[in-house]
């Protein structure tokens, strides 16, 4: 465990997710550097359900907000159900169970 450290970054953290998707900020094409320049910290979702209420409620330039509403991989992860939008978007692994089973089914668990 000495050797390794654990870094916690998500989607909105990449700007290879923003590039070539026609982002713009102010006028301004999303470079990298304007990219690092935009608030990137969530607030806190009291009921941790981060709904579409919560979401417009954040900057337009935010990063997270920018992704689920801009870029076609973010959009994406929105659409998915509860559990595991949960999963893909803010890393909570509990909402992963049974997320490869094509007939996965949220009441029944397949893997804990």
């Amino acid at each position: 465990p000495d050797d390794f450290a654990y870094l916690e970054a998500f989607g909105w953290d990449n700007v290879i997710w923003f590039l070539n998707q026609g982002i713009e900020i102010n006028g301004e094409p999303l470079t990298w550097d304007l990219f690092y320049k935009l608030p990137g910290d969530l607030p806190i979702c009291d009921d941790g359900l981060y709904s579409n209420k919560w979401i417009m409620s954040l900057p337009e330039d935010h990063r997270f907000r920018l992704f689920v509403t801009r870029t076609s991989e973010g959009k994406k992860m929105l659409q998915y159900p509860d559990a595991i939008r949960n999963g893909w978007l803010f890393g909570k692994f509990e909402s992963f169970e049974s997320q490869y089973f094509t007939c996965w089914n949220k009441d029944r668990v397949v893997l804990r």
